[in-house]
């Protein structure tokens, strides 16, 4: 595809998405890297002047007031996260966060309003990160371990092919991860957890959503790249 072309397309895919388009300003950079076994690292930098500010959330208030849920990360600035789980608390949207990419200060993560949180979805790395390292704590404890300190009701520590920890209802249970060839594991978090945030607006109980946010990911591994390989339904 040419520039040109490619540029066109990119636009056509963020109006879709609903995000804005500032002109004259540093595009964010994110590079995924992918080893021959499919693990992903990646490499990012979002400019200060396209940062999601707390303005910015409020400027949204009436579309959160409008929404079932808000889905956020940690890819904004830490006042934007204040502000956003605490104006979706107010208009009364269940809060669900994927804490990733870690911190640099694990101590500011714990500032967090997580009162307001109804479910947390980290993955093994990101959860010992928000417990403060936890080395010696097993990793089927950290779920049960993280509602308890944040005081966040649900809690889902994905364990990549190990599958997942969910606490809920005072209550910690494993469920084992279904069988998939990794071909590309970037986005797989992602899958996991927009599809299990869906099942649960739509009333599925915690366990059916977690089975099928289980298939989504293991869909998104097998195939390369990470917005091409997100599945459209489940």
């Amino acid at each position: 595809i040419r520039p040109n072309r490619r540029s066109q397309h990119l636009r056509r895919v963020l109006k879709r998405y609903r995000v804005e388009v500032r002109a004259d300003t540093a595009t964010t950079v994110c590079l995924c890297f992918v080893g021959d076994n499919g693990e992903s690292a990646i490499v990012w930098h979002i400019d200060d002047e396209v940062a999601v500010l707390p303005e910015n959330v409020r400027a949204a208030e009436s579309a959160i007031e409008r929404a079932d849920a808000v889905v956020m990360t940690f890819e904004v600035p830490v006042p934007a996260m204040r502000e956003t789980i605490s104006s979706a608390g107010r208009c009364g949207a269940r809060v669900i966060v994927q804490p990733a990419p870690m911190m640099a200060e694990a101590a500011v993560g714990g500032s967090l309003p997580w009162d307001h949180v109804d479910v947390l979805v980290p993955n093994e790395i990101e959860a010992r990160a928000l417990l403060d390292g936890s080395a010696d704590l097993g990793a089927d404890l950290l779920a049960g371990e993280l509602s308890r300190k944040l005081s966040v009701p649900d809690v889902v520590v994905t364990l990549g092919e190990s599958g997942c920890v969910a606490h809920a209802d005072g209550m910690s249970r494993l469920y084992p991860a279904p069988r998939a060839v990794a071909v590309d594991t970037t986005g797989a978090s992602d899958a996991f957890t927009a599809v299990c945030a869906a099942n649960l607006v739509a009333g599925v109980p915690l366990a059916d959503a977690i089975h099928a946010a289980q298939t989504a990911a293991a869909v998104a591994i097998g195939r390369p790249g990470g917005h091409e390989s997100m599945p459209s339904s489940f």
